[in-house]
């Protein structure tokens, strides 16, 4: 029974045309090479055949399971109704448009008529009244399909923007993403690929709306007209499918090459200091131009398929859009058509080949909807695993959580990666039952040791128990300060409560920041609610502080402090210790002064082969290893 629920929930209504498409196809090769081996002059024709055989394997065409994967939960999540009802409104203008343009089709074949058959004036202002007003209603109709498909495109966009920077935040999901751009796949992507949707779903149905209403127009005017119509979207089919059949793949390596120049290009406000004290402009400069180098060879090959393209619809358009009525003029002369049918043929001839040829025509829509698919695809995919906790194949740590303080270690190995099978730290059983330091050289594993206790998720093997994720806080080295209001930043783990004011006063007057919310005020509102860019108002020191002011208001079980204090003088590192002893927190320490183990009961030295050595604090004397550097001067000496 649970093996056939498992089999109807993922089957998809496509998977049958899929496989059948794909059947056919294989059939259809095998026939036309059998044919082909004996028949020579056949084997062109075949080719082209098998070309619109290949239109059947829906799954070579689009990733169809993806597609549904990415699509599916907007049109079921907590803004569906408000979906459907754009998606309502643009399907109804959209009928209503094709509906208005057919009479007004009609009605200019009645003003053709009347101009020929009768010189009735009342008649022909009539006929013009009707067609102003039929004008009007298309006007409006047509104008109300374009702002309700853009605004159903704006809002799927934005949904899921919304949706994948939820789910990148939880479960540590932008810690064990393995993709690269996700910062594209969250904004940039999302958007093309909603608008790209709606806007092929629309033509789509659009088409299919015109060729119900002018099909029947077409052939009643002549049937020569229809034959020279599906003729004309054939060609059009073998010639702009055959110039376009790169497209796609030329549009996924133009979405990564721009990503790729874009996420370089943002590391020069990021590091800009950095790169003008190393004098590294060059370096910076050179990688910026050899990605830009590849944008533009990627480019240009699109651009030259499609000017292929575009010299081709532009050649075809104007010979089918005049061949309607070079059609109808031979008609007239033979007596079969009037010359009020004029309009009414040539709109219906070319409403037909339009839809006829709704893929050409739109083939670089598709090639973009393809390659937002691939991109998409597994980004959404890696979210549901993360979201899921479902962890990629590898050996991880298994963690249990604990009451109170207790922090402890069972046979735990660590990796630096689930890729890398390298311990760092290996087979390590200690209970964190008091205040601890750990050391280490750096690349020993201090940060991988500091990793696997405050974050949940790290590779290797063994046992953590912990309190809860909420009850352990971090100060790292490298801070992470937003540009917002210091209640925002202060405060956004907590509910807001009526001394909030206060509190936040008493915690940076004990950090030596009391001067802070003066500072920070303007004339709009006070200094707790003011948005600063607290990386370029603070310095290093300062935003150490900030920080430790919040790890005050927060009140952690466990405070972890990675080397977040290592640039600090001595004697304002010590009024920091002195202020986290008095927080009655566990504190665990990762840094390289020997000077800190006063601070603490524990000390614990990581070792270059993944092992350590734990002593009382008292009895430490200093690390057993000195920097390579001055290991390397003492031995010239």
């Amino acid at each position: 029974m649970e093996k056939l629920l498992s089999l109807l929930k993922g089957f998809s209504p496509l998977k049958p045309l899929i496989a059948v498409g794909s059947f056919l196809y294989r059939l259809l090769d095998r026939v036309l090479n059998f044919v082909g081996a004996r028949m020579k002059y056949l084997a062109p024709l075949g080719r082209v055949l098998l070309f619109f055989a290949k239109l059947l394997r829906l799954n070579k065409i689009l990733a169809w399971d993806d597609l549904v994967l990415i699509a599916k939960p907007y049109w079921v999540g907590d803004e569906k109704v408000r979906a459907y009802s754009l998606l309502g409104a643009s399907l109804f203008c959209m009928v209503a448009n094709a509906k208005a343009a057919y009479y007004f089709g009609y009605q200019l074949k009645v003003i053709n008529d009347v101009v020929n058959k009768s010189s009735n004036e009342r008649e022909f202002f009539l006929a013009v009244a009707w067609l102003a007003g039929i004008g009007a209603i298309w006007a409006i109709v047509g104008g109300g399909y374009g702002y309700f498909r853009s605004l159903l495109g704006l809002d799927w966009r934005v949904w899921q923007s919304r949706m994948y920077i939820g789910q990148y935040g939880k479960n540590e999901a932008y810690l064990r993403l393995k993709i690269e751009n996700p910062d594209q796949r969250m904004a940039q992507d999302p958007d093309i690929f909603a608008n790209t949707t709606v806007w092929l779903f629309m033509i789509l149905v659009e088409t299919g709306v015109n060729l119900y209403t002018f099909v029947p127009v077409l052939l009643q005017g002549s049937w020569i007209l229809s034959a020279a119509c599906v003729a004309c979207a054939l060609g059009s089919y073998i010639a702009v499918l055959g110039m376009g059949k790169e497209l796609p793949k030329l549009t996924s390596r133009q979405l990564d090459a721009e990503a790729s120049l874009r996420t370089h290009l943002q590391d020069g406000p990021r590091y800009a200091a950095s790169i003008a004290l190393q004098r590294s402009e060059r370096v910076f400069l050179g990688q910026g131009f050899l990605r830009l180098g590849v944008v533009r060879t990627v480019l240009a090959r699109v651009m030259r398929v499609n000017l292929f393209i575009g010299f081709y619809n532009f050649f075809s358009g104007k010979v089918v859009e005049n061949a309607a009525l070079v059609g109808i003029g031979w008609l007239i002369m033979h007596g079969r058509a009037t010359i009020g049918d004029i309009a009414q043929v040539s709109q219906a001839f070319t409403n037909v080949y339009n839809g006829l040829t709704v893929f050409t025509s739109q083939i670089g829509a598709f090639s973009n909807l393809k390659a937002e698919i691939e991109r998409l695809g597994p980004f959404a995919r890696a979210l549901d695993d993360i979201g899921e906790n479902r962890m990629p194949a590898g050996q991880w740590i298994e963690y249990h959580e604990t009451e109170g303080k207790a922090l402890e270690f069972r046979d735990v190995t660590i990796f630096s990666s689930y890729l890398d099978a390298k311990p760092v730290v290996h087979a390590m059983t200690c209970s964190f039952d008091v205040d601890t330091l750990i050391t280490g050289r750096d690349g020993h594993g201090k940060s991988d040791l500091a990793r696997a206790i405050g974050l949940g998720v790290a590779a290797g093997a063994g046992e953590i128990f912990r309190p809860q994720r909420d009850k352990i806080m971090f100060l790292p080295q490298n801070l992470y300060l937003p540009v917002c209001s210091l209640r925002v930043f202060l405060l956004d783990m907590q509910e807001a409560t009526k001394d909030d004011d206060e509190r936040m006063i008493n915690a940076l007057d004990l950090v030596g920041l009391h001067d802070l919310p003066e500072q920070s005020k303007d004339e709009n509102s006070g200094g707790f609610d003011t948005s600063q860019d607290w990386r370029g108002k603070l310095t290093t020191q300062q935003q150490q502080q900030l920080c430790l002011a919040r790890a005050i208001l927060f009140k952690p079980e466990v405070l972890v402090v990675d080397q977040a204090t290592d640039g600090m003088e001595a004697a304002i590192e010590e009024d920091v210790f002195k202020i986290l002893k008095a927080l009655n927190v566990r504190l665990i320490t990762f840094s390289n002064n020997a000077r800190l183990a006063k601070y603490h009961q524990r000390v614990i030295e990581l070792k270059e082969d993944g092992s350590y050595s734990e002593s009382a604090a008292p009895d430490y004397k200093g690390p057993a290893w000195k920097p390579r550097l001055v290991r390397k001067v003492n031995d010239r000496r």
